[in-house]
């Protein structure tokens, strides 16, 4: 994900053996914290979180859970096939699946009208530069259904991190230091001023100044990896 030509985050994702690359696509706004989803690619229905559509039948989501009846279970997620592949092969039946940690940013930070770029290569849309690096994600958990690590209600989520951005150091110019010079007159013998005489002036000499100035964030998804 980009703003203002900087990327901010990369996640690992699944989408479709078949997603196409596409340039400029839009958000078009729709979104549910949760929801279930039914395709025609698949027998069984399914919950999923964060979804955020981007067009068509292209949605943004998290990993897919379990339906079993009407409640909910966040210890349903898929892990075989699910979670233990993103960013590693395709897995979806024409959505993005991802983490729910980073569904749930995408869906915190997107808008309706928001650019969006399906690319099949970072390197060929973004000469010269370098993609930053996913996020590293938990490993998945045993079974063939478990809770998302991401998840903060998991009972053994971890915090993660701050991400620490290092940047590039910067060099002030030294500052010249101006020492005043201060000047003692020892007083000589008085003179006598007379009117025809003009008194000797004082001459005061101001200390050199120098004056020292300082020198003083689109989304983008790979088709590589990716309901």
């Amino acid at each position: 994900m980009r703003h203002t030509r900087s990327a901010v985050r990369r996640a690992p994702a699944s989408t479709e053996r078949r997603l196409q690359a596409r340039i400029g696509l839009l958000f078009w706004g729709a979104k549910t914290k949760l929801t279930i989803f039914r395709s025609e690619k698949s027998t069984v229905d399914c919950w999923v979180r964060y979804a955020t559509h981007l067009s068509g039948s292209i949605w943004f989501h998290s990993v897919p859970y379990d339906y079993i009846g009407e409640k909910f279970d966040p210890s349903r997620c898929y892990m075989w096939s699910g979670y233990d592949v993103l960013g590693k092969q395709t897995s979806s039946h024409g959505c993005i699946r991802m983490a729910l940690r980073d569904a749930n940013f995408l869906y915190s930070n997107s808008y309706r009208g928001m650019p969006c770029y399906v690319i099949s290569s970072y390197s060929a849309v973004y000469p010269g530069q370098t993609a930053l690096a996913p996020a590293p994600l938990p490993g998945a958990l045993q079974g063939p259904r478990n809770w998302d690590p991401t998840d903060p209600s998991y009972p053994g989520y971890s915090t993660p991190k701050p991400v620490v951005i290092v940047t590039k150091p910067t060099t002030t110019a030294p500052t010249e230091e101006v020492t005043e010079e201060t000047t003692v007159t020892v007083p000589t013998e008085p003179v006598e001023t007379t009117p025809e005489t003009e008194p000797i002036p004082t001459v005061t000499t101001e200390p050199a100044t120098v004056n020292v100035t300082e020198q003083t964030t689109e989304t983008t998804v790979e088709t590589d990896s990716g309901d």
